[in-house]
């Protein structure tokens, strides 16, 4: 009896041994994994380097900001260990602020590869719109065309 309880502790531990040896790392994995951003920062010119240029991401699901160090005199830079998700960005340079109008993915565990030329808006052939440039618009919504946050009485105190 003495022989089957001790085989059968063995083979107990074993595998025991083989599960956490196979799941632990799966798990650890899993748990906060990372990605990273890696790429080059250009002047307006798209070939001329921006040494300093500090590229900022910004998760569109948590609000969380990741950082990078400076740009080296290649224009290169990296984001190192950034939460999974979709994010907007941007760059801050000593010619001003950027800021992209494309959405970026960081998958875990890859090194998404990005290219930036800092572009003023205006410089994109984009015209900057007035107020007093739209047109107008004249006439009355009904009330059942408003959402009913916005039709007279919702949610009054008052009673007939």
């Amino acid at each position: 009896m003495k022989g089957f309880l001790k085989k059968r502790s063995t083979v107990f531990g074993v595998l025991v041994l083989l599960v956490i040896f196979f799941v632990h790392p799966l798990v650890v994995a899993g748990a906060g994994a990372k990605g990273n951003l890696v790429g080059f920062v250009y002047d307006q010119d798209g070939t001329t380097p921006v040494q300093g240029a500090v590229v900022k991401l910004k998760n569109l699901a948590t609000g969380s900001i990741f950082v990078s160090p400076a740009s080296d005199e290649l224009g290169a830079f990296k984001v190192a260990d950034v939460d999974q998700g979709l994010y907007i960005f941007g760059v801050a340079s000593s010619r001003g602020d950027f800021n992209a109008d494309d959405v970026l993915g960081i998958a875990e565990n890859e090194t998404a590869k990005l290219a930036v030329a800092l572009t003023p808006f205006e410089a994109a052939g984009e015209v900057d719109p007035k107020a007093e440039d739209a047109p107008k618009i004249s006439g009355e919504r009904s009330s059942a065309m408003m959402p009913p946050s916005r039709k007279p009485g919702f949610l009054s105190t008052r009673t007939s």
